[in-house]
């Protein structure tokens, strides 16, 4: 059967510029008959893998069924498994369609299963890296949560394509682990700056070039604010003796326009882009005490070397996320773990679009980059933050993530090393 067939039947040839690229790939690895990801001791140990409830795992079976039933949903669903894998080419799931014609309230679990279809071949990977049992165990339990939160929004088990083919791609190929309350993976820095550190162990960043930036010190374009006046493109000159570029806010997350020159004498580099790094990730399980967040940094220094020692030691502990908004200081107490979480961390600024607070707070579907907000009016307050965030943005204010940077020299977590600023 042919990717037009397949999409005409499933009533989806409106999306074949999206699924197209690939098939014929894809196809060539199917096997004869029902794939073995269908079959129910497959899913069921991949169920268990994930941490699936038994109600959730009864989802699955029922829409397993279903797929097997159709020759033409078999196919789309061998090929969504192979983008989940990485093994076929071209865009991935982010813009696939629901299949809502072929599988009404059970379309989000036709992309549960794209992932789940997968168990066998991380399984392995865990195995060969000898990542211990509890660890797997947290890691992939992120499934649940994600099938649960898209649950809560649309009354049934599932996940969207872009959350299957997106976010948790990275727990299908072996590159994120839950070390206590907080995820990491193991990547190379992609933010644009170099930060230094002189003989008194200050540490100082300076953008890298050419990046351009608001009369606020923020991103242009950042929250959706792109502003033609007042703009500014940040310049790094490094000479023998010195180097001289824009220093970057440690606490308020922005640039300065006015350059700073380091002594190379009295100051070196000590993160770069590309080096490498930990990212951190907050998976939504509850709050995130200090202490939580500082066992998982401690543990998270020790994993990596130890299972994957091929990949070089990270140089720090990085994090972009809403909760590294400096605006939140003026919403939160100083002692919330919030507060004491981003107080960690060299802040920096990054590209983001206006409603990231909300879209996480309020666990909205709001598109990245929309121009329109969610219905305000609609949200609860139950909660301080849930009750600024609202009022901050029916005054038209804008939301922003921040990143952050921790040098592992620099740990234990809790030591706040640079509150200064600059």
């Amino acid at each position: 059967m042919n990717v037009y067939e397949v999409l005409q039947r499933l009533h989806l040839d409106a999306h074949r510029a999206v699924i197209e690229p690939g098939w014929a790939d894809s196809m060539r690895t199917r096997p004869a008959g029902r794939p073995a990801c269908l079959e129910e001791e497959f899913l069921r140990e991949a169920s268990v893998y994930c941490g699936l409830t038994a109600e959730a795992q009864a989802a699955v079976s029922r829409a397993a069924k279903r797929v097997a039933a159709d020759d033409a949903l078999t196919a789309l669903l061998w090929h969504a498994q192979a983008k989940v894998s990485g093994r076929t080419g071209g865009p991935g799931l982010a813009q696939w369609p629901m299949p809502e014609a072929a599988l009404g309230r059970d379309a989000g679990l036709f992309y549960a299963l794209s992932v789940l279809a997968n168990y066998g071949s991380v399984r392995e990977l865990h195995r060969a890296r000898s990542i211990p049992v509890e660890v797997v165990a947290d890691t992939m339990s992120d499934v649940f949560l994600h099938m649960d939160r898209y649950r809560r929004h649309h009354g049934e088990y599932g996940l969207t394509g872009q959350i299957a083919g997106g976010w948790l791609t990275n727990h299908f190929r072996g590159k994120i682990y839950r070390l206590g309350r907080l995820q990491f993976i193991h990547r190379a820095l992609g933010a644009p700056l170099t930060a230094y550190r002189n003989r008194a162990g200050r540490v100082a960043a300076l953008s890298q070039p050419d990046v351009v930036f608001r009369r606020d010190g923020r991103r242009n374009g950042a929250a959706g604010i792109t502003e033609t006046e007042g703009v500014w493109t940040s310049a790094l000159r490094v000479e023998p003796q010195r180097v001289c570029g824009n220093p970057i806010d440690a606490v308020r997350a922005v640039a300065v326009a006015q350059p700073v020159e380091l002594d190379r004498s009295e100051w070196q580099p000590v993160l770069c882009p590309g080096d490498p790094v930990l990212d951190i990730h907050i998976p939504a399980i509850g709050p995130m005490p200090r202490e939580a967040c500082a066992e998982s940094a401690a543990r998270a220094v020790e994993f990596f070397p130890r299972h994957f020692p091929d990949c070089a030691p990270a140089r720090a502990i990085v994090c972009y996320t809403w909760m590294l908004d400096p605006q939140l200081t003026a919403w939160l107490p100083p002692e919330s773990n919030i507060m004491q979480f981003q107080r960690q961390f060299h802040l920096h600024p990054v590209d983001t679009d206006a409603w990231a607070a909300l879209r996480f707070v309020f666990e909205l579907d709001v598109p990245y980059g929309a121009d329109t907000g969610p219905d305000l009016a609609a949200l609860p307050q139950n909660t301080t933050l849930e009750r600024a965030l609202v009022a901050h943005a029916r005054a038209g204010g804008r939301f922003y993530k921040a990143g952050g940077f921790i040098l592992v020299d620099d740990l234990p977590w809790g030591r706040e090393a640079y509150r200064s600023g600059f």
